[in-house]
């Protein structure tokens, strides 16, 4: 991830700071004006965001911009080397280079700037000019493998440098110990190569980026986590031919919102013709989608395919129908051919993509070599050839034809057998420009199509399983890259596109933005797959209803929070105020572009508040996520729109001067002494919105502007610019020990050079308190880690780096023996305690035959004991403490059922029990034993389930039994506590006998240990308890006589089947697995009654869709219905037979695509 140098900045406005870094995160943006290397721990405010999204981005992409330069382009690249490697030890600049007539150096931090990294930057010194606009920059930076060039670190970037950010680049380029390593290659002769490649320069403006007017094309707005969406639209739209089908739908009485193909056309059309981003939410409600599917992820491949099938749908019967088939449709025909006698099977089969491995495949070729690969049949894995018997033979596949679109798609994401979960694959994997599929395909195929690819789409997934981003690499008409990242387009080239999809095989350099989907257009078809599309070729009802929605749009609301001292009084916790409990203002839209005076003057019409009184200033996120003020307020001229792409909301804090307006006598006598109220609620009598003065207002120091140094005549606010950097807006916070309470009293401009101790005759002031009270200064920096830290009266603001939107606390310095009774003395004392107080939920787990308990919250401390805890839960539902287990939810899905209990230990904290998946939670589940929770400790518990005989339904017992025990006693016990065996049915083919003795019994039981949906293993009454996996499950099954009398040796033998579901050809399993008896060259229609019979819960209806497979590993041969069962061999791990079917448990975060429209 790209970053700048060094220290803070309040969201693109660096200064400087000697606050450390409360959170350090690799990859994680950092700006600088100027090199800082006396004090490389700063606090920064991370830029790098996206607006309210689950989504993961690599640059940040919010920029205002360009202008463009017609200077010639000399050359894009240059080289630095650095000798004497070994003797550096402080951050240094290089040599100047200049390239697109303008000066390049390279800020190089030799011990890294975090820990065991090297940090590299690239600066232009152009940007420090104060009438320097700024420059948008792509850049490559190349560390030399000077043993092994194919081993070369590059990483690629963009970004808009200027004044306020010089530099940008990567905190993380590569560890330390892998560079100094002498055999890695990096290092020769004690100098480093360092190749730096400036692909694109553009001189730009201080509006906001335009990428119609320097791409040709426009991006998507990402509504929350619908990038993977935005990026498969955008390269759907590229292909003419779809596009133009997709215009001629007929939709002249459609709704939008209602209708997928008009949401669809408005799109497109916008995209051609529009010159800004394009919202898709009327193509989401059009699919029926809500608030919650806007967030969830979806595989892009999986949109892809239910997507391009119900526009097939819609295109039925009009001019457009074939379209979807004509361009993404290809045929594959599977085989199997036996070696030694005269017998194939073949079928054919449509495709309209393909999933391609990664793993095991260094390349795109090799991965097509892999699908196509022959497959024998041999041993215990014959083929029974109808006629002839079982044979040798060989399996596969070859293609008959492909589409002039071919879509790949790229197996990043395989299932993991022992973690039971999909986890991404980061290997390298290259892909060619161009294609040559002709040695792939089969010997009847029409050979006089040339089936030669280029490269058109590159559509990268950055992130893991669980948090990741989607953005598209596209070739326009005239063969150019470009980035497609929501809602901006930039420029690019194939450099750029390898280094951010190809993967890297460094295990020092991991990468995990890499190609998921590939887009080859056939070369013969290229130029009619990029056919533009004119104007007149658009039907007018469709061009008709998009002027009426342009003119609704442009007529709308904004919905933007503005603070202003008064909000903050009822806050008294950390921070000013809880932006996610803040309310909206929605604003009336009246120009476009919308400025920061345009809103200035929505303000005095809600608040009466006159313009020329009005500052507002951006609350922006630091790194150690606070929010504060920006380092510099707005100007008048500010595009919002800008500010909303910069920052991903409208967030302002109003800053209103009451400061009254001198006459000239008043200035010429004032001696620049001029003062201003401050919103405090301990002045009495002071309105804050209408009092422009009272009693104090000519008290020294007495409010927001203080002591005006610096202030023009007759001005309302003391000029805050990067030019006079001398006062700084600060935020004041009394705590009032007696009444243990924090409250907000009021703001104040200061002039940062002034000693600490000039502001507390004001604070005292402020709070009532005698002018002499002696005050205990501190600084709020962040929440994290409880960061409050003392301030000495006798240094400066600027001697502690306090700047624009700090937060300064201080109370009543109180001797020890007069600390309060039963109140908390101290400030630090009354954070502690409010930092270490969670609302937390509490849920039961779910036991069979329990009363279940709704869920509850509870008030409690961090810091709370285990036994403390369950005594609160035992009050509130009225039960025995003694008999509630804690547990949390360490399942790496958040929507699991808990599994893992607690220790009762009271060493352990409350906080500590919260922290799941490495996340704090703010839930905690606990369950009720039928035995002291004490005794758990030599106690190991199992949860059994066990099918009913007859009846069929399912149950599960809960026992318990001695850790040192053995697997007869979890039956015994299982047999004695279960009411299944209460009943006067007896667990045997006779059901009406008496029940036997429990001996007798237990012989009758086989326990099944289930990992995964899957049977691990046949427990023997002998296996030590310990020795059963601890996340395992247990089944109980009643042995039948057939079973009972099964051979050891011989053909027929006891396997398990299993249930799963296919998708993106990976299996995923489900439900609960169970044991029959297989019978080599059954009909497999006789074997599938008798699993049936193992299932009386299902529906003939329900079981009659399910499809039954032989499961390999990854591989599957479904079973038809009127052959018989092969012979297998059973010594391959992961073989089972399987049940095909939909998985009804799965979570909203599981769930598929649905497209309702």
């Amino acid at each position: 991830m790209t970053q700048n140098a060094t220290t803070i900045q309040s969201d693109n406005i660096p200064i400087e700071t000697n606050k450390p870094i409360v959170k350090s995160e690799i990859n994680t943006p950092i700006q600088t004006n100027k090199p800082n290397t006396t004090q490389p721990n700063q606090q920064t405010n991370d830029v790098n965001g996206t607006a309210n999204n689950n989504e993961s981005t690599t640059t940040n992409t919010n920029t205002p911009v360009v202008v463009t330069t017609n200077a010639p382009k000399p050359q894009t690249k240059f080289t630095i080397e650095v000798k004497d490697w070994s003797k550096k030890d402080s951050p240094f600049y290089s040599e100047a280079h200049t390239l697109w007539d303008l000066t390049w150096k390279l800020y190089i931090f030799p011990k890294g700037n975090v820990p065991d990294q090297l940090s590299l930057f690239l600066d232009v010194a152009e940007a420090r000019q104060p009438t320097f606009p700024g420059v948008r920059v792509s850049f490559t930076l190349e560390v030399v493998n000077q043993k092994k060039p194919d081993c070369n670190i590059r990483k690629p970037s963009d970004r808009v440098l200027n004044q306020r950010n010089c530099d940008w680049g990567f905190n993380s380029f590569i560890a330390l110990s892998q560079l100094n390593n002498p055999e890695s290659g990096f290092i020769k002769d004690d100098t480093l190569l360092i190749n730096v490649e400036v692909i694109q320069a553009n001189i730009i403006s201080n509006q906001m980026y335009d990428s119609k007017k320097y791409t040709g094309y426009v991006g998507l707005q990402n509504q929350g986590a619908t990038c993977y969406m935005n990026s498969l639209l955008q390269s759907l739209y590229l292909i003419s031919p779809f596009r133009k089908a997709v215009y001629e739908i007929p939709t002249q009485t459609d709704e939008s919102t209602k209708s997928i193909s008009l949401a669809l056309q408005k799109i497109f059309y916008k995209l051609q013709f529009g010159d800004k981003a394009v919202a898709t939410k009327d193509l989401t409600t059009s699919f029926g989608w809500n608030t919650m599917d806007i967030f969830i992820q979806h595989d892009v491949q999986e949109l892809n395919r239910v997507l391009c099938d119900k526009i097939n749908d819609k295109m039925k019967g009009t001019s457009s129908e074939g379209t979807i088939d004509n361009l993404f449709r290809g045929k594959i025909k599977n085989f199997i051919k036996c070696e030694n006698v005269d017998y194939e099977s073949k079928s054919d089969e449509f495709f309209y993509d393909l999933s391609l491995n990664v793993k095991g495949c260094k390349d795109l070729v090799k991965s097509f070599d892999k699908y196509t690969e022959v497959e024998r049949l041999d041993g215990n894995n014959q083929y029974f050839a109808e006629g002839f018997g079982l044979q040798n033979a060989n399996k596969g596949v070859k293609f008959l034809s492909f589409p002039p679109v071919l879509h790949l798609h790229l197996k990043r994401f395989e299932y993991d057998y022992d973690k039971d979960e999909n986890v991404k694959i980061n290997d390298k994997f290259t892909f060619p420009e161009v294609l040559d599929l002709n040695p792939f395909l089969d010997d009847d195929a029409d050979k006089e199509i040339d089936n030669t690819y280029n490269l058109q789409g590159v559509l990268v997934h950055s992130g893991d399983l669980h948090n990741g981003h989607y953005y598209v690499f596209l070739k326009n008409k005239d063969g150019e890259w470009l980035k497609f990242d929501d809602d901006e387009v930039t420029k690019s080239n194939f450099d750029v596109v390898s280094d951010s999809s190809f993967g890297n095989d460094l295990s020092g350099a991991r990468q995990s933005n890499n190609a998921y989907m590939l887009v080859y257009f056939r070369s013969e078809e290229y130029s009619d797959l990029l056919k533009p599309i004119e104007s007149e070729e658009i039907s007018e009802h469709l061009k008709q209803k998009i002027d009426k929605d342009d003119i609704r749009e442009n007529e709308q609301l904004i919905p933007i929070k503005i603070t202003r001292d008064e909000d903050f009084f009822n806050h008294h916790s950390f921070d000013l105020v809880d932006f996610e409990k803040f309310p909206i203002k929605w604003i009336k839209k009246t120009a476009d572009p919308m400025t920061i005076g345009h809103l200035k003057k929505q303000i005095t019409a809600i608040y009466g508040i006159p313009q020329e009184r009005q500052r507002l200033w951006n609350w922006t996120k630091r790194r150690n996520n606070t929010i504060r003020i920006d380092i510099f307020p707005e100007s008048d001229d500010t595009n919002l729109q800008f500010i909303k792409e910069r920052l991903g909301e409208w967030k302002f804090h109003l800053e209103i001067s009451y400061l009254p307006r001198l006459t000239s006598q008043q200035q010429q006598t004032s001696n620049g002494l001029l003062t201003n109220l401050t919103n405090n609620p301990f002045n009495s009598g002071n309105n804050n919105n209408n009092n422009s003065n009272n009693g104090n207002s000519n008290q020294s120091g007495g409010g927001l502007g203080g002591n005006a140094n610096g202030l023009d005549n007759n001005a309302l606010f003391i000029p805050i610019t990067k030019e006079k950097e001398n006062h700084a807006v600060l935020f004041f916070k009394y705590f009032d020990a007696q009444n243990n309470l924090l409250s907000f009293v009021g703001s104040r401009v200061i002039d940062v050079n002034s000693k600490i101790s000039s502001i507390v005759p004001f604070l005292n002031q402020l709070t009532g308190l005698p002018l002499n009270s002696s005050l205990l200064l501190f600084e709020e920096v962040t929440h994290v880690h409880m960061k409050v830290d003392p301030i000495r009266l006798n240094e400066t603001f600027a001697h502690f780096k306090i700047g624009n939107g700090d937060i300064i606390v201080f109370q009543r310095q109180v001797p020890l023996l007069k600390k309060p009774i039963n109140s908390l003395p101290t400030l630090l004392e009354y954070y502690h305690n409010i930092i270490n107080t969670i609302i937390v939920t509490l849920k039961q787990v779910d036991h069979e035959n329990q009363k279940i308990h709704t869920p509850f919250k509870l008030q409690l401390s961090k810091l709370m004991k285990y036994s403390e805890i369950t005594n609160k839960i035992a009050q509130h539902i009225t039960a025995n403490a003694e008999y509630i287990r804690l547990m949390s939810n360490s399942n790496s899905r958040f929507d699991s059922t808990p599994i893992t209990p607690i220790k009762p230990n009271d060493n352990i904290p409350l906080y500590d029990m919260l922290i799941a998946n490495n996340k704090v939670t703010d839930q905690l589940y606990f369950e009720i034993l039928n035995i002291p929770v004490k005794e758990c400790e030599f106690k190991k518990n199992f949860k059994i389930s066990f099918t009913r005989p007859v009846v069929g339904e399912n149950q599960l017992s809960s026992i318990w039994v001695n850790k040192s025990g053995q697997v007869k006693e979890i039956i015994q016990e299982f047999i004695t506590t279960s009411d299944i065996f209460n009943s006067k049915s007896m667990v045997s083919n006779d059901t009406t006998t008496t029940q036997p003795d429990n001996t007798q019994l237990m012989k009758k039981i086989r326990l099944l240990e289930i990992k995964n949906h899957r049977i691990e293993k046949a427990l023997k009454m002998d296996d030590q308890v310990l020795s059963i996996y601890e996340h395992s499950s247990l089944r109980a099954e009643v042995i039948s006589d057939e079973e009972a009398s099964l051979p050891t040796s011989g053909p027929d033998r006891l396997i398990q089947i299993v249930h799963f579901n296919r998708d993106h050809n990976i299996n995923h399993y489900h439900g609960i697995p169970f044991v029959i008896i297989f019978k080599p060259h059954e009909k497999v229609s006789l074997f599938r009654q008798r699993i049936q019979q193992k299932l009386p819960m299902i529906s003939q209806k329900d079981f009659s869709r399910w499809k039954l497979a032989i499961i390999k590993g990854d591989k599957i041969d479904y079973l038809q219905e009127d052959s018989e069962m092969p012979n297998i061999d059973w010594s391959l791990s992961y073989t089972f037979i399987g049940l095909d079917h939909p998985n009804t448990s799965k979570s909203v975060q599981q769930r598929a695509i649905k497209i309702l429209g």
